[in-house]
C-alpha cells in the first residue's frame, strides 16, 4: 500500500521514504493494516490539498502521510472518519510545530503524532461516555 501511495501522488522513492515504508512494515506486526492506516493518509492528503499545510511538496506530504499511520490505532479504535480527522489534525501540525523544537525535523512526525493522539484520545473517550449514558437514559 505505501509503495503503491508514493507511486500515486508521483513521488520518487529515496532513503527517507524507504525508511518510512519499512517503519510501517515493521509496525504490521503490531496492528497496523490497510484498514486503520488509509484513513488516516487520505486525511494527510485532504489537509494538503485544501490548504491547511504551509508545506505543499511531493516529499513532505508523502513523509507527512506514511509516518502519519502512526494514528492508525486511533482510525481503528473510533473509526475511518475520526481516522481522517486525525490525519488532518496532523498535517496541519507536523508543518508547523518545527518552531517548537527549534527546526530538529527527525523527530517531527512522532513528536505531532504525540501531540494529536494526546489530545484527541481524552476528548474521544469522553465522547463515547456521553454517547453511553444518553443512550441508557
Amino acid at each position: 500500500l505505501m509503495l503503491v501511495f508514493i507511486f500515486l501522488l508521483q513521488g520518487e522513492l529515496s532513503g527517507p521514504l524507504l525508511g518510512a515504508v519499512l517503519t510501517v512494515i515493521g509496525f504490521s506486526a503490531f496492528g497496523n493494516h490497510w484498514k486503520n492506516s488509509l484513513p488516516v493518509m487520505i486525511g494527510v492528503v485532504l489537509a494538503t490539498k485544501v490548504g491547511l499545510t504551509s508545506d505543499i511538496s511531493t516529499f513532505s506530504l508523502l513523509l507527512t502521510a506514511i509516518f502519519g499511520t502512526s494514528l492508525a490505532p486511533i482510525s481503528g479504535y473510533y473509526g475511518p472518519i475520526v481516522g481522517v480527522l486525525a490525519g488532518i489534525v496532523h498535517a496541519a501540525l507536523v508543518t508547523n510545530i518545527t518552531y517548537l523544537h527549534g527546526g530538529l525535523n527527525l523527530y517531527n512526525n512522532g513528536f505531532s503524532s504525540g501531540f494529536v493522539a494526546a489530545a484527541m484520545v481524552p476528548l474521544l473517550d469522553e465522547y463515547q461516555q456521553i454517547r453511553r449514558r444518553r443512550k441508557n437514559d
